[in-house]
C-alpha cells in the first residue's frame, strides 16, 4: 500500500498518494516505507519542517546516528538561517560521516547539487557509479539533480548508469 501511495503521488495524484502515506503512517506508525516517501516528498516540496519530522522518524526506526545526527544539523541550519543554510549544515555533518565510511556518495551528490556546486555533485555520482551504490538507480527521477540535467556529464552518467556493468 505504501508503494501504491507513491506511486499515486509520482503519477500526478499527489494528494490522493499522501492520503495513501499518511493512513498508513497512522495505523503503522513503526512500518518505515511512508515515512520514507513522505521524506522525499517534503523535502522535493520544500516542506521543510515535515521533511525533518519525517527523515528523524526514519532515521529512529533504522537505528541510524549519522542520519539523526545529519537531519538535526540540517534542522538547526534552517532555524538559523532558511533553505541555504539547512543545506550548508547538512554538508557539513555529511562530509563527516562520509570521510568515517558511514555515508554513501550519492546522498552527499544530493546535498551539493542542492547547493549549487555542480562540480563535486557530479564528482560524488561518479564515485557512487563506481562504487555500485544502489541509490544510483534513482538517477533518472532524483529531483535533487534536476539542476544538473543540461550538463554533458551528468547526462552521459545518466547513460551509463541505465545500462549494466560488466566486469
Amino acid at each position: 500500500m505504501a508503494d501504491r501511495g507513491y506511486i499515486l503521488y509520482r503519477a500526478g495524484q499527489s494528494q490522493q498518494g499522501i492520503a495513501v502515506l499518511k493512513q498508513i503512517e497512522t495505523t503503522e506508525p513503526t512500518f518505515l516505507s511512508p515515512h520514507l516517501y513522505l521524506s522525499s516528498i517534503y523535502v522535493e516540496g520544500k516542506d521543510y519542517p515535515d521533511y525533518f519530522s519525517e527523515t528523524k522518524k526514519v532515521a529512529q526506526l533504522r537505528h541510524d546516528a549519522a542520519a539523526l545526527a545529519i537531519v538535526n544539523a540540517a534542522e538547526k541550519g534552517f532555524a538559523a538561517g532558511g533553505a541555504r543554510e539547512m543545506w550548508e549544515s547538512m554538508l557539513a555533518a555529511q562530509k563527516k560521516f562520509y570521510l568515517q565510511g558511514e555515508l554513501p556518495p550519492y546522498q552527499l551528490a544530493q546535498t551539493y547539487s542542492q547547493l549549487g556546486e555542480s562540480q563535486e555533485a557530479l564528482k560524488c555520482l561518479r564515485e557512487a557509479y563506481d562504487k555500485r551504490d544502489a541509490a544510483i538507480v534513482f538517477l533518472r527521477v532524483d529531483h535533487s539533480f534536476d539542476g544538473l540535467r543540461d550538463d554533458p556529464s551528468f547526462r552521459e552518467l545518466l547513460a551509463r548508469a541505465g545500462r549494466p556493468q560488466l566486469n
